[in-house]
C-alpha cells in the first residue's frame, strides 16, 4: 500500500512534483511526510501560473509563474540576471511582477519605460544615429585620404599629371560631400551616401 503525496519548494513553496509516504513504522495507518510535502493535490495551473502552498491553511493558491520567462529591467532594458542587476536584488520569479521589471522586451536601445510601457526617445536615437553617422563619415574620410595622401602639394604646384589632376579632383570632390554629409536635410536619420570615384 502506497500514498501519493505532492512536494513543494522550501521558502517559496511552489509545487514540485509528487512523491509516496513512507508507512510509519510505529502506528499503523499513519504515514511519513518528509519536509515540504502534503496530501493535499494542488490545482491544475494554467501557462505562466504555479500552485504555491500554504502550510499554515494547508491549502494550495495559484500564482503567476515568471521562470520560464525572459524578463527586462525596465530602468535600462537590460535582460534580467537574478546575480547581476542594477537593483542589486535577486526577486523570486513568483507571485506578482515588480514594477522595476517587465516581460516586454524594448524595441532597441533607443527605448524607455514610461506609462508601463517602452516609448521611443528621439533623443537618444538621435544621438545614437549621429555618433554612428560620424562614425561612418571618419572611417570613409580617412580611406579617401589614403587614396591622395602626398598628392596635395604636388596639385598645388602643377606638378601632377592630367591623369593625375583628374583622380585628384575627383576624390576631393568626394572627401568634400563627406564633409557636408552633417548639414543634409534628414541627417542623421536619413544619410545620402555620396559615391567614391572608381578610379
Amino acid at each position: 500500500m502506497s500514498k501519493t503525496i505532492y512536494t513543494y519548494a522550501p521558502v517559496v513553496h511552489v509545487y514540485v512534483g509528487t512523491s509516496q509516504a513512507d508507512p510509519d513504522p510505529l502506528v499503523k495507518g499513519n504515514w511519513l511526510y518528509p519536509a515540504n510535502s502534503t496530501d493535499v493535490a494542488p490545482p491544475p495551473a494554467a501557462d505562466r501560473m504555479a500552485a504555491v502552498f500554504d502550510p499554515s491553511a494547508r491549502s494550495w493558491q495559484l500564482a503567476q509563474d515568471w521562470r520560464q520567462v525572459p524578463l527586462y529591467e525596465t530602468a535600462s532594458g537590460s535582460p534580467y540576471n537574478p546575480f547581476d542587476n542594477s537593483r542589486g536584488l535577486s526577486w523570486v520569479p513568483i507571485g506578482p511582477l515588480p514594477d522595476w521589471l517587465t516581460d516586454q522586451p524594448p524595441p532597441s536601445g533607443d527605448y524607455v519605460w514610461a506609462n508601463g510601457g517602452w516609448a521611443l526617445d528621439v533623443d537618444r536615437e538621435t544621438a545614437r544615429l549621429t555618433s554612428e553617422a560620424q562614425a561612418q563619415v571618419t572611417k570613409l574620410m580617412s580611406a579617401a585620404e589614403q587614396v591622395t595622401a602626398g598628392l596635395a602639394d604636388a596639385y598645388l604646384a602643377g606638378q601632377l599629371t592630367d591623369d593625375e589632376k583628374t583622380r585628384f579632383e575627383a576624390w576631393a570632390a568626394y572627401k568634400r560631400l563627406l564633409y557636408l554629409v552633417p548639414s543634409q536635410v534628414a541627417y542623421p536619420r536619413t544619410i545620402e551616401w555620396p559615391t567614391p570615384p572608381s578610379n
